[in-house]
């Protein structure tokens, strides 16, 4: 028996501010990438290696088409903080799934930072796209 397919996902950045998360922007494309590394190991008088996991955060990457000037802006703000010495923003990621059945995954990747921001222009005729990356401790499922 098959089920149907997730209808959508939506994806938003939340800055962390003394009044609460100001809402950045909506992405196209949301990647979220557990990241390990195995340490592998060779007990004395055991036969075969043993592995352990060690878990790493989540490396993010998203990807949109320019809506208007909010998140060059945001580069900018978060470039002049590293500029003058000062720690990297933080920034509090929410991910929104709903499935065919109505329910809702939601997922927050909370105190994730930034980086790596890319502006590309491929003709006059296509669309001004922004990536970026981000990275982050955890994920939180609510």
């Amino acid at each position: 028996m098959s089920q149907d397919r997730v209808l959508g996902s939506s994806c938003h950045v939340e800055m962390f501010s003394i009044e609460g998360p100001i809402p950045i922007a909506e992405f196209d494309k949301f990647d979220a990438e557990r990241q390990s590394e195995q340490l592998v190991r060779h007990p004395l008088g055991l036969v075969g290696e043993e592995k352990q996991d060690i878990y790493l955060g989540y490396h993010l990457t998203f990807n949109h088409g320019k809506v208007d000037a909010s998140l060059p802006a945001l580069m900018m703000i978060h470039d002049l903080a590293a500029l003058a010495g000062q720690p990297n923003p933080r920034f509090q990621i929410i991910q929104t799934i709903q499935f065919a059945d109505g329910t809702i995954e939601l997922n927050t990747y909370p105190d994730a930072i930034i980086y790596g921001f890319k502006q590309a222009v491929d003709s006059a005729k296509s669309e001004i796209t922004e990536n970026f990356e981000g990275w982050a401790r955890t994920c939180v499922r609510v």
